[in-house]
């Protein structure tokens, strides 16, 4: 849809300078001059439209550069040279802009244009109406055009986001069956040693033979194994579904393919066994955030050793607006706390980097 929009500008550009150059020559330097002026500021026009485009297409609105382009494109209504330029300012702002602002805008644009057309474009032929009509069909045209192209962008993202949650829900429901199925069957298993354990005489009160002994041991043991065991799968269940490092990067890069990001990693960034599942949540929440807020073109994460810590750097060019909370959720802060873990977030205006600090695990710490 991009693609189509810039190929019709650039037809745009090269047909109104053949109808002016070779069409409808002007005569004298000052009209030629006006016209060149006016086929540049054309051209400027349509290759800083393009420009916009690509920044909206990535949740990006610039609203100084639509400004200038909208006033770029009035100029060559004042040197009596008319032209479609100012379509682009209008469809920029269309695509842009809320509607009461966008209403402003063009009401402001078509009364200058009119006013400039009238001053400076006596020369031209075409009746002010005619020439304003067809800057609003044109500007309506690549509008619509940019609409369509980001809404059609962020349903595809969209769907990869309700694809992974579905997936998401699958482990949430294999974890929920595995919790009542090993949980019944480690019970089961913790009742019948206890059980056992009752028919065994007691080293302490009895005198049981060796055999007996070895068994009572070996059935504590069990039921220690068996204890143990309750403990992990109740944890394991009750914390967040995640894969580890290794299956996160590649979903996270497959994901990324889909919709045409650059994934870029330092093969050799690899978290301790203890972060593993920490790191996989950052990369998880931050491609889901490039997804859903923004249109990143790449996501590189990079890795280096300070001091008695891992440092990774997770770096996208997806700047939409955000807030603390949208850019490390209650879950990462929760996952961070539990391993003493620091992030922080840096957003510059043209790139965001999301630094993650992994501390050594000391002996003696759990």
């Amino acid at each position: 849809m991009l693609l189509g929009s810039w190929v019709a500008s650039a037809a745009l550009v090269v047909f109104t300078a053949v109808q002016r150059l070779s069409d409808n020559p002007p005569s004298g330097g000052t009209a030629l001059a006006g016209q060149i002026g006016g086929l540049i500021a054309l051209a400027a026009c349509a290759a800083g439209f393009a420009r916009t485009q690509w920044l909206l297409f990535r949740g990006i609105t610039r609203s100084g550069f639509i400004y200038t382009l909208l006033g770029l494109g009035l100029l060559p209504a004042a040197w009596a040279t008319p032209n479609a330029a100012p379509a682009f300012g209008l469809a920029a702002a269309l695509a842009a802009f809320g509607r009461a602002r966008a209403a402003i805008v063009w009401v402001w644009g078509a009364a200058l244009f009119v006013a400039l057309y009238r001053s400076g474009g006596r020369s031209s032929q075409v009746p002010v109406t005619n020439a304003l009509a067809e800057i609003v069909v044109m500007a309506v045209i690549f509008a619509t055009l940019t609409h369509f192209a980001v809404t059609l962008d962020r349903l595809e993202r969209a769907r990869e986001q309700l694809a992974r949650h579905r997936i998401d829900q699958e482990r949430e429901r294999v974890n929920r069956d595995l919790h009542d199925i090993m949980g019944r069957t480690l019970v089961t298993a913790a009742l019948r040693t206890q059980t056992m354990l009752r028919t065994l005489p007691d080293t302490q009160t009895d005198s049981p033979s060796l055999a007996q002994s070895h068994a009572r041991r070996e059935l504590l043991a069990v039921q220690d194994a068996l204890r143990s065991g309750q403990e992990q799968v109740r944890a394991l269940t009750a914390s967040a579904t995640l894969s580890d490092w290794h299956d996160e990067i590649e979903v996270a890069r497959v994901l990324c393919d889909r919709v045409g990001i650059r994934f870029l990693i330092d093969p050799r960034v690899t978290p301790g066994p203890e972060h593993a599942t920490t790191a996989g949540l950052v990369v998880r929440e931050t491609v889901t955030f490039a997804l859903a807020h923004s249109r990143a073109g790449f996501i590189e994460v990079t890795g280096t050793r300070q001091d008695d810590a891992t440092i990774i750097t997770i770096r996208h060019d997806g700047t939409a607006p955000l807030e603390q909370d949208q850019a490390l959720p209650a879950r990462v802060r929760e996952a961070l706390r539990r391993s003493d873990a620091r992030a922080t977030v840096i957003d510059d205006g043209a790139y965001r980097e999301l630094r993650l600090e992994l501390p050594d695990r000391r002996e003696g710490t759990s």
